[in-house]
């Protein structure tokens, strides 16, 4: 359920239909919140609580519809605290993975780890709803904005390291270049 809502909300602001898009963001926080702040959900994925946070940004910026996001905004506040938490957190890491969150993928392995896919959510969750926060001049906009810029760095960081340590890959035209994996 959880990924259908992310694609439906976005469906349904831009058909015009915002109230809708609200009140299935708001069935997802109350179905699937918990007390401190995560969004659980059947496979209990990584992306779940940052893509909460970044469909409430989204739900505001294509909808306008300021009633409804601030209606959601105290379960979004401490889905987003959640996330700092888990991001804080993450720059205990030692070594490649220092700022980058551990946890499971779509591939209900369970498996925790710095997957890219998850580091994109939080990332992008933060961001945008960071630029949402600063437009209705919320005094969070700011904070969440610096840990979207800390993320960043963390990912490139990551990023680089596993470029380095990938191997080359030869492509169409006979050059070569580095081939960037999923994780490291």
């Amino acid at each position: 359920m959880n990924q259908a809502v992310y694609v439906d909300y976005m469906l349904y602001d831009l058909r015009g239909y915002s109230a809708v898009s609200a009140e299935e963001l708001a069935a997802m926080y109350s179905n699937n919140q918990e007390p401190n702040g995560h969004v659980g959900g059947f496979a209990n994925w990584g992306v779940y609580t940052p893509g909460m946070i970044y469909a409430v940004a989204q739900h505001y910026l294509l909808s306008g519809d300021k009633t409804s996001v601030e209606q959601l905004l105290p379960q979004t506040l401490k889905a987003l605290d959640w996330c700092l938490a888990q991001m804080k957190q993450a720059t205990n890491h030692s070594g490649s993975s220092r700022g980058l969150v551990l946890a499971p993928l779509n591939d209900l392995s369970h498996e925790s780890k710095a997957w890219a896919f998850n580091q994109a959510y939080l990332y992008a969750g933060t961001e945008l709803l960071g630029n949402v926060l600063a437009e209705l001049h919320h005094p969070r906009g700011p904070e969440c904005q610096a840990a979207a810029q800390a993320m960043h760095e963390s990912i490139h960081r990551g990023f680089a390291y596993a470029t380095t340590r990938s191997p080359l890959a030869q492509l169409c035209d006979h050059t070569w270049e580095p081939y960037v994996p999923a994780t490291h």
